[in-house]
């Protein structure tokens, strides 16, 4: 058997300069924030439903109170069958209502201010303060991931 050499020091001492660690670490920020950027491209150009349904909906703006609220209705129509199908798209009353909430995955629908889509178009009621639906629907439309 060998014996075995003591332990010793390297001959050279490893000095790293400031610089070097700067310079390391200005690369990774940089690699960082151009991925972020092509990332956040990508992400923008895969979102036309998301884009389209915002744009629909803020062109409504402009719409009487009673006009708008049935052109939401018919918005919404068409974003469940976008998003969830013929099916979903055909459901009447209590299950429409059920089907918008599990669709953009809330309960403004079933137990807010969005039952009006169901009770309040077809018969004679006042209509809600129309901005706040407005408000709601265009918070519940930014979350679409499509």
């Amino acid at each position: 058997m060998l014996p075995l050499r003591g332990l010793h020091l390297p001959t050279e001492s490893l000095t790293t300069d400031v610089a070097d660690v700067a310079l390391a670490v200005g690369i990774g920020l940089a690699a960082a924030l151009l991925l972020g950027s092509v990332l956040n491209l990508l992400m923008r150009r895969r979102r036309p439903v998301r884009r389209a349904a915002l744009a629909m909906l803020s062109q409504m703006r402009e719409l009487p109170p009673a006009e708008r609220t049935v052109a939401q209705a018919r918005l919404l129509r068409r974003l469940v069958l976008t998003l969830s199908g013929e099916i979903a798209a055909r459901r009447q009353r209590s299950a429409w209502l059920e089907q918008l909430d599990s669709t953009f995955r809330t309960d403004f629908f079933t137990r807010g201010r969005g039952r009006y889509y169901v009770d309040g178009l077809y018969r004679e009621q006042q209509i809600p303060d129309v901005t706040a639906l407005h408000h709601n629907l265009e918070m519940l439309f930014r979350q679409i991931r499509r």
